[in-house]
């Protein structure tokens, strides 16, 4: 679990940089940095709320799979994705 989360480090760091260089939008940022917070609620939990069952009872990794694919969705529809795969 910890190397999933690991993972997530450098998101936020990466969204600002990327906002600044104008290579995603702001509403990408923001959606990226909702990803983060789940990830940071998470980390924030004691040690038991990362075992296996855990991740299926505990809302924070519920909010952070749902924040998680509406992200994924959105960005695959901005950043034209799927149009690439086909290609």
């Amino acid at each position: 679990m910890d190397e999933l989360l690991l993972q997530f480090d450098d998101v936020p760091h990466a969204a600002r940089a990327r906002l600044a260089d104008g290579s995603i939008e702001g509403d990408d940022s923001r959606l990226l940095l909702k990803v983060n917070e789940k990830v940071d609620c998470v980390n924030a939990r004691p040690d038991s709320f990362r075992s296996d069952g855990a991740l299926e009872a505990v809302a924070e990794w519920r909010e952070l799979r749902m924040a998680a694919g509406e992200v994924e969705a959105t960005l695959e529809k901005s950043w034209n994705l799927n149009s690439r795969d086909q290609g």
